[in-house]
């Protein structure tokens, strides 16, 4: 039981599984504060049974930025929750290590990738 991310297409397989009660479905948030930056861009949409989001940045850029992100989180900024801001952070982590994974030859690789956020 529980939500997750789903990987559905591009270059950075990563899955997450959110902590039950604990953590809200927050990864679409937090990928969206991000866009707008020079470098990345995200799109996200609801769907029936939970949201798209599609992300496309250039490796390096992305890596700092969700670097600058998880180092600022104490609480989540969503529900406001200190559970939810240190799971987040693990989340964070995690799909740091996978784009780190990545090795295309190159440095500053382009990362394209869309998921699937469960909400229930």
């Amino acid at each position: 039981m529980g939500r997750y991310v789903y990987f559905e297409e591009g270059n950075v397989r990563w899955c997450w599984k959110f902590r039950f009660a604990v953590q809200c479905s927050n990864f679409g948030e937090f990928l969206d504060l991000l866009s707008g930056q020079e470098g990345i861009r995200v799109k996200r949409y609801a769907g029936e049974d939970g949201e798209y989001v599609s992300l496309w940045a250039s490796k390096d850029v992305l890596l700092k930025a969700l670097e600058r992100l998880r180092d600022g989180i104490a609480e989540c900024p969503i529900c406001w929750s200190p559970e939810c801001g240190k799971a987040t952070k693990e989340m964070l982590e995690s799909f740091m290590n996978a784009i780190k994974a990545k090795n295309d030859g190159t440095q500053n690789g382009e990362i394209y990738a869309k998921f699937f956020i469960e909400y229930m």
